[in-house]
């Protein structure tokens, strides 16, 4: 699962599988997760955010069942960046801008 700041939390935006990704980001994924885990709950696992995930994708909708207002659809991972701090992740706020912008550019 893909997040971004909304206030003092990050909330859900977006999520990626294993088949989404090549081998080589798969690993350096699980590797990550391996180190970065800071709790469990069954399948679940929560992250120190610190890895920034550029992503390319098929669309981004207004939704009133997400979290975040938003969801974005058919996610491909383009790169994986280096481990950053928490003021360093896009804002919910920043991408609907973008959204909004994008629709009115139509």
């Amino acid at each position: 699962t893909l997040a971004l700041r909304q206030a003092d939390t990050l909330v859900p935006v977006a999520k990626i599988t294993s088949f989404d990704l090549t081998d080589e980001y798969l690993a350096t994924i699980r590797a990550h997760v391996a180190l970065h885990t800071i709790e469990k709950f069954g399948p679940v696992k929560v992250l120190n955010p610190n890895l920034i995930v550029e992503i390319s994708c098929a669309g981004i909708e207004v939704s009133n069942r997400h979290k975040a207002g938003l969801i974005v659809r058919h996610c491909k991972v383009m790169r994986l960046g280096a481990a950053c701090h928490d003021q360093a992740i896009d804002t919910v706020d920043l991408l609907r801008r973008k959204t909004l912008a994008g629709r009115a550019a139509l």
